[in-house]
């Protein structure tokens, strides 16, 4: 009997994150060479923290994919707002697609992976405007609601300063802590910390990260 698409275990599932570094030609030899190398810290450890595999590819685009799809969304953000933040280097937004499927063989580098998910992602990445981002489920993952829902959030990010992007680096890395734990990371008065988190949108990121991976958990019941 054929296996259906609803039919398939969390095993036939893949998260492919594709993206690109926006203006990456505006940068100078030197400030490029520093956001190749902060990108290279934050996708190793993302990688390490949630055994994940990525290549940045010759010039500003990389791909990692995760085996564990709940947790990409997460990783996603802690990427995005690590280079937005500009904390090892100059900030830069980076276009992203993340996409969900299925997949034929994974291999130590996302280059020489293949399936479904990793055409997906590079594809819509292709379609992609500067700094968007970009989710793609399957029609048996898909929830309601959940492109709106993305297209809010990359409006709110694409607004965020760089203390923003900062403080919620933080807050989203740590998996939300109290206050005085980012003020304490970042020599910064709680008070400025609760004004950064509320106009940065943090309790709706928050919302939509557990939402998000508590819609990609139900599926893999």
């Amino acid at each position: 009997m054929e296996t259906t698409e609803s039919q398939l275990s969390k095993e036939h599932y893949v998260a492919v994150l594709t993206s690109d570094i926006v203006h990456s030609t505006h940068l100078s030899p030197d400030e490029y060479k520093a956001v190749i190398a902060s990108l290279t810290v934050i996708l190793t450890r993302v990688a390490k923290e949630n055994d994940a595999v990525f290549e940045i590819f010759r010039g500003d685009g990389f791909q990692m994919y995760f085996k564990r799809i709940d947790v990409a969304i997460k990783c996603t953000l802690v990427v995005r707002l690590y280079m937005q933040a500009g904390i090892e280097c100059k900030s830069v937004l980076l276009t992203q697609s993340l996409a969900i499927d299925m997949f034929d063989d994974l291999t130590d580098k996302p280059g020489t992976s293949s399936g479904k998910a990793f055409l997906i992602s590079g594809r819509q990445l292709d379609n992609a405007k500067r700094g968007d981002l970009i989710i793609t489920l399957p029609s048996a993952l898909s929830a309601p609601g959940l492109i709106l829902s993305t297209k809010f959030l990359q409006q709110l990010l694409s607004g965020l300063t760089t203390k923003q992007a900062n403080v919620l680096y933080h807050y989203v890395d740590q998996s939300y802590p109290e206050q005085k734990v980012i003020a304490k990371a970042l020599d910064m008065t709680r008070q400025n910390v609760a004004t950064h988190l509320k106009r940065g949108g943090a309790d709706l990121i928050s919302e939509y990260i557990n939402t998000f991976a508590s819609i990609l958990q139900g599926s893999q019941k």
